[in-house]
């Protein structure tokens, strides 16, 4: 950390070296005990990689930060300040669409889609997941082609069930037709978690999760959800996964889980009484009716 220190001070550091540095950090912050030391490092760090976004010159110019490492700062900082209504976000906002426009610029230099061909799935996503409360880029052009890029089969086939949950998670879904590569996705992820394959290597928390942001999801979408393929996958999955859930015979789950799934079950599924998905959910409340009526022994 000192070295590094140095380093920063003299500012003879390459942006992209400051680019790894950050990431570092990121994960420094919930791994080590001298996070602190290494959070006091950031406002060099940050300011090394403005200097950098800042500079006007050749958009290939070799000091000038990479695809790579524009992405892993935007994310890292997505990472060490998630919250929208904590002041540090603020402070780190403009950071990011300065890092954003970095990657637009790379992306539309002779129309070649650098950022869409460079970057894995799971790099697109996280991407994704770092630009969700910026609307000026989550209505861009890029924002679209990473879309569509995850969209792929692929790509999808790249992602784990947590992946395919975190980018079901950070899907925005715009008020107009520029919307259609952020349905696509949708439709697309869906699908994907109903497999089999998928669904056995996932966790139960994870499954929970799907359901958490497919209920976000249809809530403030309703009206552009009622109709189209990217409806019914979602519908299917909701059905998919919460059986799935319910059908494990190890897991115990708590009234907060099966309240989830009811709640999502509820806004998405027309559910008849002799529906088998109806049965496992009336089986789980009455079990937890029973367990909150049982006398405690002392």
């Amino acid at each position: 950390l000192q070295e590094l220190k140095g380093q920063l001070m003299y500012l003879d550091m390459h942006p992209n070296i400051a680019a790894a540095a950050l990431r570092r950090i990121c994960q420094l912050q919930t791994t080590a005990s001298d996070s602190k030391a290494a959070m006091s490092l950031l406002p060099m760090i940050v300011g090394r990689i403005t200097t950098s976004l800042m500079i006007q010159n050749d958009e290939e110019d070799e000091s000038k930060l990479s695809v790579y490492a524009a992405a892993d700062c935007l994310v890292s900082i997505s990472m060490l300040f998630p919250k929208v209504d904590d002041g540090s976000f603020e402070t780190y906002a403009q950071i990011q669409l300065l890092l954003w426009s970095r990657l637009e610029d790379l992306h539309a230099n002779n129309n070649n889609r650098t950022v869409t061909k460079l970057l894995s799935a799971k790099r697109l996503v996280h991407l994704i997941r770092a630009v969700k409360p910026f609307s000026d880029a989550t209505s861009s052009p890029l924002y679209f082609d990473m879309c569509e890029r995850v969209s792929q089969g692929d790509a999808l086939a790249q992602l784990s069930a947590v992946d395919l949950v975190t980018a079901l998670r950070s899907i925005v879904i715009s008020a107009d037709e520029s919307s259609a590569a952020a349905l696509t996705l949708l439709q697309r992820l869906s699908k994907r978690l109903r497999k089999q394959s998928v669904q056995e290597n996932a966790s139960t928390e994870t499954l929970i999760e799907a359901l958490e942001a497919s209920h976000r999801l249809w809530r403030k979408n309703s009206v552009r959800m009622a109709e189209g393929s990217p409806s019914k996958e979602m519908r299917s999955m909701v059905y998919t996964l919460s059986q799935d859930i319910l059908s494990r015979p190890a897991v115990k789950l708590s009234c907060d889980k099966v309240a989830t799934i009811c709640d999502t079950a509820r806004a998405t599924l027309e559910l008849s009484s002799s529906d088998k998905l109806f049965q496992l959910i009336e089986t789980q409340l009455v079990e937890h009716v029973r367990n909150f009526s049982r006398p405690v022994s002392v």
